[in-house]
């Protein structure tokens, strides 16, 4: 008998150490993001100042790194965005409906470079013949889809 009890404080024991080392380990993976997030903080301080000094030269390679980053950041975002039917508005940064006329958070009126469908502001492919959103025949306008402009033209 006294072996089994010496066995289960042998395996108390064990599960006691494991514990503590398993609770150690998440104290010390917490305290070790909640550095990197300090890092990070200090990091994105210093490039904002970095970029607006003399210092910038001598970081760059890294301030370039980060651009580049950034722009392939919004990139995606604007992919997303696509999918999602939104764009953003040109003066506001605003995710808004895709075929919107005006910005819905600053007023803004839309223009579209794009070849769009006179009937409802979908984009349409060069030579569409018809309108895939709404199946209207295409008239091709590049003027901004439901401005003063193009309502005048139709009358």
């Amino acid at each position: 008998m006294a072996f089994i009890n010496d066995f289960g404080k042998k395996i108390s024991k064990s599960s006691q150490d494991a514990y503590a080392k398993t609770k150690l380990g998440v104290k010390l993976s917490e305290e070790e993001k909640n550095l990197n997030s300090l890092y990070l903080e200090l990091g994105k301080a210093f490039y904002n100042w970095a970029k607006e000094n003399d210092y910038s030269e001598s970081f760059l390679p890294q301030i370039k790194q980060i651009e580049q980053q950034i722009a392939s950041m919004e990139a995606l975002l604007v992919e997303r965005d696509k999918i999602n039917g939104l764009m953003k508005c040109p003066i506001c940064n605003t995710s808004i409906p895709i075929n919107s006329s005006f910005c819905i958070n600053c007023g803004n009126k839309i223009e579209y470079a794009e070849n769009r469908c006179k009937e409802c502001g979908a984009p349409l492919p060069d030579n569409a013949a018809f309108c895939v959103a709404c199946g209207a025949k295409a008239e091709v306008s590049t003027s901004s889809f439901g401005t003063d402009e193009s309502i005048a033209k139709e009358e």
